[in-house]
């Protein structure tokens, strides 16, 4: 500064677009080595490094950058503008480059040894094994395992493989002389979280460490290291190299310093020591790495401290916790204390006069909960007396955590599920998440869900009971595709929270997903995830009415007679002479006139209805109802009449003429059965009278073959038919002779 007093400086730097600013990395220091606050707000490629207040004495900042790409031939440029409140201005730039990694080995130091990388680009890659990217990284950092007791070290080593197989890889660290290596202390673990044994050899200050097998991912190394001198101010830094079987190669290095005793300035007489303040942090929990207690510690020195003011300003990768401010003094007093937040800037005020020490802690929260870091903070006291001091402090968070076993505690559970909240219905699905508090106490329990954007929240849906059914009030906050559920209160049991979202297309095969993070004020966190898969949805085809089958075939016409299937064969004439039945192939014709048989008259054809008679002025044919022979008395017929059997359900056939057949009537009933003939030739049917049942049945000529009247089981011979046939033909021809015309 040239001896000049300036407000407020901020430098502003603007990096080329192939590097990116280390978040954290920032460190301000005077010429004497100390810290200044310095707060850095990156935005792209542009960093804003900005100091509050006035300033007297040079300013020396670092920081870090990350390079986008790995490897590669390039040059990485940076131009800073510095401006205050008094008006000066500057300007400065500066430029690194970075020449291409070798394509072959370095046949000076080992000819024999293949630089990591595909060997052959034309052979083809094994499907499912991973393919180099680069060489591989080789990372170190340190951190002090208590700030407030800073003798003892813990140093981290990270290889990763970016595709290459780390092959009985060993490690060589060379330590500065001023510490000393702790054995048994290192501990290595895997990309899958899997131990690794470690063999360590120690000589001086070099250590070696060595772990057998093939190794694909990453591989975490740590160890410690005390200091030989309990105090003072000095700096600790480590150089570590790797190789192993496959020819892989790297080397990295990292440092921490340790302030010594501050020489305290000689008081004039009759003035006071100034007070001084000291920042610490640590990670409040062993296992926790996204939250950290920061002590602020203000030494009075005999000054009475009035009303003091501490502000704080953070780094923009952690927040302050609400409520989480204690105050107390030297012999234990609590002192009320109110917080104010403002961005990253907190303001603590404690009212009242104290001639004691004062300590003051609370707690900040990470950002992100995963992940490389540096969280700085930085402190300026003020009070109404006039005493001021600044401090500031800072802790690192590495990519990867190893976290230590916590005997007898066991964490929280949560599990996460998702169905249709109706089998009918594709488009509403009921979210339940299940805590397990496995003893634990959830204070202020929080869930945060990240959905699918293809989801929609149900407004209202969210409900929470605990294992008793008890219903837990719920707040929820929707910002976009996250959902917030908030409860209020400390619960021992375990919490069910349920809710529901609705798709935002109503059908299409689709998968829905849906991750939930959990904590609350008592440190415990858990995570969990669900999906659901909706499948394509057929269209169901229209329903046919049962009641009207497609159209039927044409129905089959009714079975006129069962025991004469098919065509029935045309039927034979009337017996016209039944003295004669050897010859029934030629029938005689009925005799027209008994006395001139030389002459007889044209036959007519037989009566179809014998109930109904014709004229007598005409001739009549034959008659074959000789219930009218000339009006005598009814001769019967005869046949011998059974004993009042009861009518067949047969239908009766029509009476024919001879040498005319007739179609059978079709009938509902069963005709009844007779015997089937025994020789071939047949006779032809015997006309029986209408008020008898007829047959049409053949009888076998020449045999003695009996029939079954229906339902009496009577029995004829065949001579008593023969009788009554001949009986029925005189019957006809005397009717006839009295019917014939007078000559």
């Amino acid at each position: 500064m040239n001896g000049q007093t300036v407000t407020n400086p901020q430098i502003t730097d603007q990096l080329g677009r192939n590097h990116q600013y280390v978040v954290g990395s920032a460190v301000a220091t005077s010429p004497i080595g100390r810290k200044i606050p310095v707060t850095a707000t990156a935005n792209g490629t542009q960093v804003t490094f900005s100091f509050k207040g006035k300033v007297t004495t040079n300013i020396n900042l670092t920081y870090r950058t990350t390079t986008t790409n790995d490897s590669g031939a390039e040059t990485f440029s940076n131009a800073a503008l510095y401006h205050d409140d008094n008006g000066h201005n500057a300007a400065a730039n500066a430029t690194i480059s970075r020449e291409a990694v070798p394509s072959g080995p370095d046949e000076n130091e080992n000819p024999n040894v293949t630089p990591p990388g595909p060997t052959d680009p034309g052979k083809p890659t094994e499907p499912g094994k991973p393919q180099p990217t680069g060489p591989i990284d080789l990372t170190k950092s340190v951190a002090w395992a208590d700030p407030e007791k800073p003798t003892t070290l813990n140093w981290t080593v990270t290889i990763t493989g970016n595709g290459h197989p780390l092959v009985n890889p060993e490690i060589i660290d060379r330590l500065s002389s001023n510490q000393s290596y702790l054995p048994g202390s290192a501990k290595a673990i895997d990309s899958n979280g899997q131990t690794l044994a470690v063999v360590d050899d120690h000589s001086g200050t070099e250590v070696s460490f060595k772990m057998a097998g093939t190794h694909t991912g990453t591989i975490k190394l740590t160890y410690q290291s005390t200091t030989d001198n309990p105090s003072g101010k000095e700096t600790f830094d480590n150089a570590a190299d790797y190789h192993d079987d496959n020819g892989n190669e790297a080397s990295a290095t990292a440092e921490i310093s340790r302030d010594g005793d501050e020489v305290e300035p000689e008081i004039p007489p009759g003035e006071s020591t100034p007070i001084k303040m000291k920042k610490t942090a640590a990670w409040s929990e062993p296992n926790d790495f996204t939250k950290i207690t920061w002590r602020l510690a203000v030494t009075a020195n005999g000054n009475q401290l009035i009303n003091p003011q501490i502000t704080d300003q953070l780094s923009d990768n952690h927040q302050y916790i609400e409520n989480s401010v204690t105050a107390t003094t030297a012999s234990g007093t609590a002192i009320p204390v109110t917080a104010t937040v403002a961005g990253q800037t907190i303001v603590f005020k404690l009212a009242g006069t104290f001639n004691e020490n004062l300590s003051l802690d609370y707690q900040t929260r990470t950002t992100s909960p995963t992940g490389a870091a540096v969280f700085n903070n930085a402190a300026i006291y003020e009070d109404d007396a006039g005493n001021n001091a600044a401090a500031d402090a800072s802790i690192d968070r590495d990519a990867t955590i190893i976290e230590p076993e916590l005997p007898g505690k066991k964490a929280i559970e949560m599990t996460k599920s998702a169905t249709w909240a109706r089998p009918d219905d594709f488009t509403n699905i009921l979210w339940t998440i299940t805590m397990n508090a496995n003893d634990n106490q959830l204070i202020n329990p929080q869930f945060t869900d990240d959905g699918s954007p293809a989801l929609t929240y149900v407004e209202n849906s969210a409900q929470a009971i605990d294992s008793t059914g008890q219903s837990i009030p719920v707040n929820v906050v929707v910002n976009g595709q996250q959902l917030i559920f908030m409860l209020r209160g400390t619960f021992t049991d375990n919490l069910k929270l349920t809710y529901l979202t609705k798709t935002v297309t109503p059908t299409g095969a689709a998968t829905y997903a849906n991750v939930v993070v959990y904590d609350d004020d008592n440190d415990n966190e858990a995570t969990a995830d669900a999906t659901i898969d909706r499948p394509e949805i057929p269209v169901k085809p229209p329903v046919t009415n049962p009641g009207e089958p497609g159209q039927p075939g044409k129905p089959e016409p009714p079975v006129t007679n069962p025991g004469e299937p098919g065509q029935p064969s045309k039927p034979e004439p009337p017996i016209t002479n039944p003295g004669e039945p050897g010859q029934p192939s030629k029938p005689e014709p009925p005799i027209t006139n008994p006395g001139e048989p030389g002459q007889p008259s044209k036959p007519e054809p037989p009566v179809i209805n014998p109930g109904e008679p014709g004229q007598p002025s005409k001739p009549e044919p034959p008659v074959t109802n000789p219930s009218e022979p000339g009006q005598p008395s009814k001769p019967e017929p005869p046949v011998i009449k059974p004993s009042e059997p009861e009518k067949p359900t047969a239908t009766h056939p029509p009476v024919t003429a001879p040498g005319e057949a007739t179609q059978p009537e079709p009938s509902t009933s069963s005709t009844p059965e007779w015997p089937s003939p025994t020789q071939p030739t047949t006779a032809p049917p015997v006309t029986m009278p209408a008020d008898e049942l007829t047959t049409t049945e053949p009888v076998t000529a020449g045999t003695a073959a009996t029939t079954t009247l229906p339902q009496t089981n009577e029995h004829h011979t065949s001579l008593a038919a023969l009788l009554g046939a001949g009986l029925l033909l005189i019957l006809a021809a005397l009717g006839y002779w009295k019917r014939r015309p007078e000559h």
